[in-house]
């Protein structure tokens, strides 16, 4: 999972439950990142599902408010940060198809290629 999501995520805990909190978070989750992320970096998506859990359980927020309430967050992030990815489109599940359609186009290319390839190969 890219860190930028990480990233937003322990800024929403931060503005919203103190920077206490963040440490706090990731005192209890231990990840094996050792809680140091970069907007740019890979890291294993369990990571940020302990931290949503463990911030969950100390604020008494149950998990649904908490997933919401940064997904919400993110995507004001993301659509201020691109915008030229959201015109013509009226809704945030419009960019998910969009989305999809690019990424199966994508594989469906790289299908036929690696098929071309292994049956010049036969051949």
């Amino acid at each position: 999972m890219k860190g930028m999501l990480f990233t937003a995520f322990l800024g929403l805990i931060e503005a919203e439950f103190g920077a206490d909190m963040v440490d706090s978070v990731l005192d209890e989750v231990k990840p094996a990142s050792g809680g140091i992320y970069t907007t740019v970096g890979t890291y294993d998506h369990t990571e940020l599902v302990a931290m949503l859990a463990a911030l969950s359980k100390q604020t008494k927020v149950p998990l649904t408010n908490l997933t919401k309430t940064f997904g919400m967050h993110h995507f004001a992030e993301f659509t201020a940060a691109y915008p030229y990815l959201f015109d013509g489109l009226n809704s945030p599940f419009e960019l998910l198809e969009k989305s999809i359609g690019l990424f199966m186009r994508k594989c469906t290319s790289s299908i036929r290629v690696r098929l071309r390839l292994s049956l010049n190969a036969t051949h």
